[in-house]
């Protein structure tokens, strides 16, 4: 596998927010509240297009804190 992480010191998320992270057009309040741009798509997006591939997208994320999102990709088409 192939494995690429961001990390963030932004505002982070909750649990709750973090086990919807990949649901389309889901936005945390505090993201809402922030006036941070979006509509929610970009990681329900990422995550369909990796796990397409064979991969998977992950996010661990603190409150307050940041994220870390982490994507996994096969080598090869077989694996």
């Amino acid at each position: 596998m192939a494995v690429a992480e961001v990390a963030d010191q932004g505002i982070g998320m909750s649990e709750e927010d973090v086990a919807k992270a990949f649901v389309r057009f889901h936005r945390s309040d505090a993201a809402r509240k922030s006036g941070i741009p979006g509509v929610g798509l970009g990681l329900a997006l990422a995550h369909d297009v990796a796990r397409e591939h064979g991969g998977a997208l992950e996010c661990r994320s603190v409150l307050g804190e940041g994220s870390v999102f982490t994507l996994r990709l096969p080598l090869s088409a077989g694996a």
